[in-house]
């Protein structure tokens, strides 16, 4: 399973020209009516919101006499101001943004019909292309938190059920949910559509006995099994849910959603370990009279939960790499702290043992071929 997923952007920017209207915070009508001569009578200036690339915010004040467009956009995340002036002709729109000395640092082309602004917005060498997309507002909105949560969980619990000890790993994911139920002369794994968003139903059978179990997600996702006449409720034992960060503007950022357990210690060290897989960019290529777009992708992967465990894979991968780069993880509940394959395999539940006997059981079903080339390789470990 796919998490998140996490989206990171690095730009670097060129400052507009120099005057005291760009150190303002709040763009208003007036700052764009003084770009224009007191003789003009006729200006129409509209304020307009959306988002650059579909990611960036973005707030503008355009005017326009019909013919020539001049006003500023800021980048709703950093108050950043930016100038730009250019024509409008016949609803088709070309602006170009300058920084202090005159050099052009950007270009927009596109469409506007007073109501909406849809475009591309490019580089000054117009070697990076991005999608512009504002429509007409009576006044700027209130930019909207960067924190969000993302609605995928994963929920373990444990039991008894005629006389059986039984766990079941619970994992809901967009618009599905998968259960599975082991126990040791059961292993049930099934997945189903959620019916709605509260309430999710699954119906087995269990040596000849007819099972319910339902989860609440209103009830602190309570898992309620009924059998015959008997009904038990269980309480996940851990569970871990998936929120997301970000910080976006023009010179850096990222977006990342990473797995939370309510449990300090794993989430602040999780958090770290995803951060840490990021490349940071490199100083020496920051460009002072273009823009530059770096792109990276920070996801995990949860393989296996119970009280004791939590184990998955974290993937990073950038735009400077061909191949994602991947680091596995095992988190000790209970010692709250990561374990290396070490200690996995020196935990004493014999997992060496069982690894070994896998392995050549998996060995001994390989083709020819394959066989002569993995007996020629010296595994330190195989995970």
């Amino acid at each position: 399973m796919k998490h998140f997923v996490a989206h990171i952007f690095f730009w670097v920017v060129l400052v507009f020209p120099s005057t005291s209207l760009l150190c303002q915070k709040v763009l208003d009508k007036s700052m764009v009516r003084q770009l224009f001569p007191n003789t003009t009578k006729n200006v129409w200036i509209h304020l307009l919101e959306g988002s650059l690339d579909g990611t960036f915010g973005l707030q503008m004040v355009l005017g326009t006499d019909g013919h020539t467009c001049k006003g500023y956009y800021k980048a709703t995340s950093t108050d950043e101001i930016y100038y730009f002036e250019g024509t409008d002709d016949e609803s088709k729109i070309t602006l170009t943004e300058f920084k202090d000395d005159g050099i052009p640092i950007g270009f927009i082309v596109g469409s506007y019909d007073g109501q909406r602004l849809s475009g591309l917005w490019r580089d000054k060498l117009k070697s990076n292309t991005m999608n512009l997309d504002l429509h007409y507002v009576d006044k700027f909105s209130v930019p909207m938190t960067n924190n969000c949560t993302d609605p995928d969980k994963i929920m373990y619990y444990s039991g008894k059920l005629h006389g059986q000890n039984i766990t079941v790993q619970l994992y809901q994911h967009d618009k599905l949910s998968e259960f599975v139920m082991k126990s040791k002369n059961l292993n049930i794994k099934e997945a189903t559509p959620f019916q709605n968003s509260l309430r999710l139903n699954y119906t087995f059978n269990l040596n000849g006995q007819d099972i319910v179990m339902s989860l609440d997600t209103t009830e602190n996702d309570k898992l309620q099994i009924t059998s015959a006449n008997d009904i038990f409720t269980w309480s996940p034992e851990t569970s871990i849910k998936f929120q997301c960060t970000e910080k976006l503007d023009f010179s850096t950022g990222y977006k990342m959603a990473f797995p939370t357990m309510g449990e300090k210690n794993f989430d602040a060290w999780i958090l770290s370990k995803m951060k840490s897989m990021v490349k940071s960019i490199d100083p020496n290529q920051k460009s002072k009279d273009k823009r530059w777009k770096y792109l990276s992708d920070v996801w995990s992967e949860i393989h296996y939960i119970d009280k004791n465990l939590v184990s998955g894979c974290i993937y990073a991968h950038d735009s400077r790499s061909i191949d994602p780069s991947k680091e596995q993880f095992t988190y000790d509940v209970n010692s709250h702290k990561p374990l290396s394959i070490d200690a996995l395999l020196n935990n004493g539940i014999e997992l060496k043992k069982w690894l070994a006997t896998y392995i050549d059981k998996y060995f001994q079903n390989m083709k020819a071929e394959t066989k002569k080339q993995f007996s020629k390789s010296d595994f330190k470990y195989i995970y």
